[in-house]
């Protein structure tokens, strides 16, 4: 079954192992108010949970309901079978043992690999919530409602004269080639 996930899920949870104990003691001595995270780093969604941090969580995939656990799986039981073939990995069995053994809780009822949103934080998508698609069966026990109450702040959402940048000036004009054309050629 370690041949079906790939190896940047068994990286990194082999690593999350060594790492964590580091980042724990580093924020414990810096004592945040809160915490900002990338969704796909688990690192510091664990220690806002484990510490009762309030947190916040930046999306910067298109919407809440993209998950990287399940890209390129597009019906139900696909999705379903991208979560079993993640726990029945006999690799990573052994580090969520050991996790659960280290930090007192299953990884997986809290957190989904790669979208760490915490479900007391606050979560902040930079895309656009028409583009969200409906959450996967799988998911909405762990984060039922939570999409709902996610904030789109994305910058598609500005108009040019509040700030979105929507091209850069790259300074020499591209001259119109056969590409720019509508497609099909004939």
């Amino acid at each position: 079954t370690d041949k079906l996930i790939s190896d940047t899920f068994l990286w990194g949870y082999k690593k999350l192992l060594d790492w964590l104990p580091k980042f724990i003691d580093k924020v414990k001595e810096f004592q945040p108010d809160l915490i900002i995270h990338d969704q796909t780093v688990s690192s510091a969604p664990i220690t806002a949970f484990l510490e009762d941090i309030p947190c916040v969580s930046l999306i910067t995939l298109p919407g809440f309901n993209c998950y990287p656990l399940l890209m390129g799986r597009h019906s139900e039981a696909e999705k379903e079978n991208a979560l079993k073939e993640l726990m029945a990995s006999k690799f990573l069995q052994k580090y969520f043992k050991q996790f659960e053994d280290q930090y007192g809780f299953d990884i997986l009822d809290v957190f989904t690999p790669y979208t760490y949103y915490h479900r007391n934080g606050l979560q902040i998508c930079t895309g656009i919530k028409e583009f969200d698609v409906e959450m996967p069966q799988i998911f909405k026990k762990l984060y039922q409602g939570m999409d709902e109450d996610c904030l789109y702040v994305g910058p598609m959402l500005l108009t040019e004269e509040q700030g979105r940048v929507s091209s850069m000036d790259g300074g020499i004009k591209c001259e119109h080639q056969w590409l720019d054309e509508p497609f099909p050629h004939d």
